[in-house]
């Protein structure tokens, strides 16, 4: 396997979910945008800009810029529609340097600018630290959707454990993955009531249950016929025909 594939699907996958954030930002004002939240930011408007600003700070680093710590003296934008453009703009070249990544530059070091002073780090160190640091703060951003009164669905396993964890949360809805039903060619029937089971469980754990991934025409169906099912998600499978 191409070792950087797992750095380019990570990267894809950070580019998606900034993508379902941005789209879920789109209803707000910008009163509600910058209004006070609970979170370690005060604000969404605080939340996101610093996921972009760091994300610059680290593609800046690992492209072998110059720019280094002053891109935190940056304004924060107040407009979320013009902060989705910009955050895509970053992960399309997070995406391109994964996307080219090769052994010998995964074996490289970048200097980084810290505040302690400039520091020699590994590519695939600083690759997996921005990537941590996006999760973490976008799960804090959707606490704060929450609290401005928009639904947050977790995209999960259809595993007890992971619903017990979502219910903890106090998220109100669930999207459990469809992905291993939809692409089994034997046990079909068996994923299916893997899902039947967790969708008990949702139930079970007072949460809005959704599914989604691989679902086409021919296979949505038994999943659609789940009791209690709400939303299911194939639009890939629409617009790819």
């Amino acid at each position: 396997m191409n070792p950087g594939q797992p750095y380019l699907s990570m990267a894809q996958n950070n580019a998606w979910a900034n993508h379902t954030l941005y789209t879920a930002l789109t209803p707000l004002t910008k009163e509600a945008f910058t209004a006070r939240r609970p979170g370690f930011f005060p604000s969404l408007c605080a939340t996101v800009n610093h996921i972009h600003a760091v994300d610059l700070y680290y593609i800046d680093a690992l492209y072998a810029g110059q720019t280094g710590l002053a891109v935190f003296d940056r304004a924060p934008v107040e407009d979320h529609i013009a902060l989705a453009k910009a955050q895509n703009t970053a992960d399309r070249q997070l995406t391109d340097m994964c996307r080219n990544l090769t052994p010998q530059i995964l074996g490289e070091t970048r200097r980084v600018e810290r505040r302690t002073g400039p520091k020699q780090e590994s590519v695939p160190a600083l690759l997996l630290h921005l990537f941590q640091h996006q999760i973490h703060h976008r799960g804090q951003a959707h606490v704060q959707l929450q609290d401005a009164g928009i639904v947050v669905s977790l995209f999960i396993d259809p595993e007890p454990e992971q619903i017990e964890t979502a219910a903890s949360l106090s998220v109100p809805a669930v999207e459990l993955h469809s992905g291993a039903y939809a692409n089994a060619e034997k046990n079909a029937h068996e994923e299916l009531q893997l899902l039947a089971r967790a969708a008990t469980f949702v139930h079970q754990a007072g949460l809005i249950l959704n599914a989604g991934h691989g679902l086409t025409y021919r296979n949505v169906t038994p999943v659609a016929e789940l009791e209690g099912m709400e939303e299911l998600n194939i639009g890939h499978s629409i617009v790819a025909r």
